[in-house]
């Protein structure tokens, strides 16, 4: 596939073009694309990544978010402005957010596999996403083709993956 059309197909995606499931559509253009502010917003200083993470882990409705990277201070502090009730712990989460040069793409299989309901992933390359989703028998991935992609293992969703840019 020549560059131009990889691009344009990124960019219809983004905007929602040529997605069929209801599910897909309202994630990428009300999380992922999504540029009004969420309530605190104000207290996350990072006006791109770790409010993206925000607004995924707000999505996911996560209560134990597991956090694996080497510059896991802000993600966690990011995490937890959804509230309260949300902890982050390094076993059974219900989310996880990994920078891929730290984590193995076993490690997140595997908390997919034990019931994690999605992963925010960093620096994921072709082959690290392949192993993980391979694992993966219903749910969703969302993958920007720079490096970060977006896991919605849900058992209800379709196994399907998107090329979106976000």
């Amino acid at each position: 596939m020549s560059p131009v059309l990889k691009y344009f197909n990124l960019w219809r995606h983004g905007r929602g073009f040529g997605i069929h499931s209801p599910f897909a559509f309202r994630f990428i253009t009300e999380v992922l694309r999504l540029r009004t502010p969420y309530y605190a917003y104000r207290d996350i200083p990072d006006r791109g990544r770790l409010r993206q993470i925000f607004r995924v882990v707000c999505h996911f409705r996560a209560q134990r978010v597991a956090v694996l990277s080497d510059t896991s201070g802000p993600i966690e502090a990011a995490v937890r402005r959804v509230g309260r009730a949300v902890q982050t712990v390094k076993d059974n989460p219900d989310f996880v957010v990994a920078d891929m040069r730290v984590a193995t793409s076993e490690a997140i299989a595997a908390f997919i596999a034990g019931g994690a309901s999605g992963a925010y992933l960093l620096n994921c390359n072709r082959s690290m996403l392949d192993a993980v989703t391979a694992t993966m028998s219903r749910g969703m991935s969302f993958d920007n083709c720079r490096g970060t992609v977006v896991i919605a293992a849900l058992p209800h969703l379709p196994r399907q993956d998107f090329k979106v840019k976000f």
